[in-house]
């Protein structure tokens, strides 16, 4: 198969944190039986070096970088900028760290890619990379997205254990998520879950998980 595979977190090395560590992994099986281009972000902390070792396990890599605007707009506007965040993560109903990732120019080579009819599936490694996903992919693709951890149910039980760290935001943000779930479920045409937990609480509240 033609896999392409979106990934807004640089997934090299694998040892820098969990996500990394799953998404290379992944890759690197998928690759064994399958032609796989990533499409992923860089951010300051990623070498030249690591981009050349990570560009040989792909059959392409194709990279962009994360916006140095945001970046030096939350260092200056910090307060002001969560508000205006929270604001338009409450409109949108998306949460505020899918918006702060995403790059229009991103979108636009996804959207051509998948427009090329090239690939048989495009997959989504964690569900922060569903931004890029159009309803209208279906029509023309498989679409899968990859659940690491279910965001809604992972914030209620950190309420609940008392282990939320802004228990009053993420009280606010709790409503918000579980729409921004059940609305980014719909688009895909299958859904892969970690836990037993996560797959029976998609495929009750959710949507079917194939």
């Amino acid at each position: 198969m033609k896999i392409l595979m979106l990934s807004s977190t640089f997934p090299y090395p694998p040892s820098r944190g969990g996500t990394e560590i799953r998404t290379f992994n992944l890759l690197k099986y998928l690759s064994q039986h399958h032609s796989v281009t990533l499409v992923t972000q860089r951010h300051k902390g990623v070498s030249d070096q690591e981009v050349e070792e990570l560009r040989t396990w792909v059959d392409q890599l194709q990279i962009f970088a994360l916006s140095e605007t945001s970046l030096a707009a939350n260092r200056l506007r910090r307060f002001s900028g969560q508000l205006q965040r929270l604001a338009q993560s409450l409109w949108s109903n998306t949460p505020p760290n899918v918006l702060y990732r995403y790059s229009p120019q991103m979108q636009d080579w996804i959207r051509a890619a998948v427009q090329s009819g090239y690939y048989d599936v495009v997959t989504c490694e964690h569900s922060v990379n569903e931004i890029y996903i159009q309803p209208e992919f279906r029509q023309s693709i498989k679409t899968v997205v990859d659940v690491h951890s279910s965001v809604y149910a992972w914030t209620r039980n950190h309420l609940e254990m008392g282990a939320s760290a802004h228990p009053g935001r993420d009280r606010l943000y709790l409503p918000l998520l579980k729409r921004y779930e059940k609305r980014y479920c719909r688009k895909f045409s299958q859904i892969v879950v970690t836990t037993e937990d996560d797959r029976v609480l998609l495929i009750s509240v959710y949507s079917p998980i194939a």
